[in-house]
């Protein structure tokens, strides 16, 4: 339970925390939304739902923290379930994934790392925070259209 206050603390830490610095220009996600825009109908927008889709990107922990980057690839299951794999093959299913429109908030190993993005067409880029209080920027892009609902 006390695992769980605080990965729920540590989301609330991100939607109002400052913005990370990258561990190096070169190593710099650019988080800035570089596809269309999403579709807008009058004032409403509309974010695609993440369920059933494949994305991969590359995890930035800032310079004040391991100063660290890993690609992953993420699935965010049906059931609310999210599976990721880093780049050297190791892969867990001990996530789980809410969407709210264009925002994504994501959570593994028990709320251990939690992060909070942002839906821009074929991309999701945002911050995450950890239990050690690590800091850091994502960015993952699309590389499979949705699946059909079974």
């Amino acid at each position: 339970m006390a695992r769980l206050v605080r990965g729920l603390a540590l989301a609330l830490a991100l939607m109002a925390g400052p913005t990370i610095a990258p561990a190096s220009a070169q190593q710099a996600i650019d988080v800035a939304p570089k596809t269309a825009p999403l579709n807008v109908t009058g004032a409403e927008v509309v974010a695609p739902n993440l369920a059933g889709t494949v994305w991969r990107g590359n995890r930035l922990w800032s310079i004040t923290s391991s100063g660290t980057s890993d690609d992953w690839t993420v699935t965010f299951r049906s059931d609310g379930v999210l599976a990721y794999s880093y780049g050297d093959g190791r892969s867990f299913a001990n996530g789980t994934w809410r969407q709210n429109n264009q925002v994504v908030m994501m959570e593994t190993n028990g709320f251990f790392s939690v992060s909070i993005g942002t839906i821009n067409g074929l991309v999701i880029y945002g911050e995450m925070r950890n239990m050690r209080g690590e800091t850091g920027a994502f960015k993952f892009e699309r590389i499979e259209a949705p699946r059909s609902p079974d």
